[in-house]
């Protein structure tokens, strides 16, 4: 008898649902692919009456036809599979459409690109293959600690050369709202204009450094003239620079190159002290 857990791909374009299979073939599931919503529709179906149920649909957004949110409404009024689990992702950055989906009863959703270890540790989450600890979303993947898994802050990072900004490409896969500056006074402008949950800081600024940057922001704060938020120092030598960074009124400092892991601990940081 087959025990493989079964997951069905519905996207419109061949290139994601490809590049997908390849990214959960570590996870030994049987995976199968759709364009769309009634091809979907018609596939859960038969695998259900032939009783083999899918356990899992991983669904887009954006489809010809019937979009993510209609193809996953249509299966839960149907009853065709009630116990599937279903997981949305869009490349669109908007916290009304996940909260549709959770309503719809989608486990979760997830902006694309999304980094295979985030994608992975999300499905063996939903399919039970990760130990979670006391935090919901701590997951492990292949017996690997992860980071907990943040979306939907609101982050602004402050880096002088951003066109090419590997903090702020990480921040948008993971699911954040991302606003870049390169000017300090521009910077502070926004700030004071805009709430936002954390400000990354690069140690390395023009006219002003990172340091001058977070006290003169943690200063506003206390004096009420700016909503409080994180404050987090990015750059080299961290191990010289944190303590500093952290007397000047940060939550943290990250060392350069950032890995997504370690971007997801610093996340998990702000979550919780909001």
């Amino acid at each position: 008898m087959n025990n493989k857990k079964r997951i069905i791909i519905i996207d419109d374009l061949d290139l994601n649902r490809i590049l997908m299979v390849e990214q959960l073939k570590s996870l030994n599931c049987d995976i199968e692919m759709a364009s769309n919503g009634g091809e979907a529709l018609v596939m859960i179906k038969e695998a259900a009456f032939e009783g083999k149920p899918f356990d899992l649909a991983i669904i887009d957004h954006v489809m010809p036809e019937m979009t993510g949110l209609e193809t996953g409404v249509e299966i839960r009024g149907s009853k065709i599979a009630p116990n599937m689990k279903m997981l949305g992702y869009s490349s669109k950055l908007d916290s009304t459409i996940k909260r549709s989906y959770l309503e719809a009863g989608f486990e979760d959703f997830l902006t694309k690109p999304c980094p295979p270890e985030i994608l992975i540790a999300k499905v063996e989450q939903i399919l039970g293959f990760s130990k979670v600890s006391n935090d919901i979303n701590a997951v492990t993947l292949n017996g690997k600690a992860l980071s907990p898994l943040v979306q939907n802050l609101r982050v602004l990072v402050t880096q002088k050369d951003f066109e090419d900004s590997t903090i702020a490409k990480l921040l948008k896969r993971s699911g954040q709202f991302v606003k870049i500056e390169d000017d300090p006074v521009s910077a502070l402008k926004l700030i004071e204009d805009e709430k936002f949950d954390v400000v990354f800081v690069e140690d390395d600024m023009r006219v002003m450094d990172g340091m001058q940057i977070t006290k003169l922001i943690k200063m506003k704060i206390e004096e009420g003239t700016i909503s409080s938020c994180a404050l987090v120092g990015f750059g080299f030598d961290a191990d010289v620079k944190r303590d500093k960074y952290v007397l000047s009124g940060a939550m943290d400092f990250i060392e350069m190159p950032i890995s997504q892991d370690n971007l997801n601990k610093i996340l998990s940081k702000v979550k919780k002290s909001a």
